[in-house]
């Protein structure tokens, strides 16, 4: 019986050992913190990557549509810095305009407030630019370009090309792109 009582020394006791568990405690302190701040990263930068495809995303599409109506112009009827208006060869009308923070759009001949919709939101500015066969800019008179003014024929007649500037507010800045456009008809029409 004292054979049962008796401890082997040899046989050594499982478990951790306070220093061991000072270790494994300030090791997770440290990495805790560490993945926070990677993981936050990611976060981020999955967040302004999504922006940046939306951004892009929306200049594709205006810059698309709007390169493709100015190509189809077939008169245009008002020429002015920040609002264009112009009948295509389809024989529909095509007004864009700045309002607030949005490029806005309307297809009728006769357009009220409540007949634009919003094509782009989020813009900081758009800009038209009007050029001469030369590419020399056509000088915008105060009011704008009118084709309903005779006066003011021969100088929208002299309009080649027409420049198409948009800023859109990106994250903390904007950010701009341009599109040059040579309406075909336009010019095949007055030449």
């Amino acid at each position: 019986m004292m054979h049962l009582l008796r401890f082997d020394k040899n046989i050594r006791q499982k478990g951790f050992t306070l220093l061991e568990l000072v270790v494994v405690v300030a090791l997770v302190g440290i990495m805790v913190p560490a993945m926070a701040v990677i993981f936050s990263n990611i976060l981020e930068s999955n967040h302004k990557m999504r922006t940046t495809v939306a951004i892009t995303e929306q200049f594709d599409f205006v810059l698309d549509r709007v390169t493709e109506d100015l190509n189809a112009l077939d008169s245009l009827l008002i020429a002015d810095d920040t609002n264009i208006k112009f009948a295509t060869t389809t024989g529909q009308f095509v007004s864009l305009r700045m309002s607030d923070s949005s490029l806005e759009l309307c297809t009728d001949k006769d357009c009220d407030d409540e007949d634009f919709h919003d094509l782009a939101t989020g813009v900081n500015s758009i800009d038209f630019n009007y050029y001469d066969k030369n590419f020399l800019p056509v000088p915008i008179v105060p009011n704008g370009l009118l084709s309903s003014n005779p006066t003011q024929h021969e100088k929208i007649d002299t309009i080649k090309y027409i420049e198409f500037v948009l800023v859109l507010n990106y994250l903390e800045g904007t950010t701009a792109m341009a599109t040059v456009v040579f309406p075909e008809n336009k010019v095949a029409l007055l030449e």
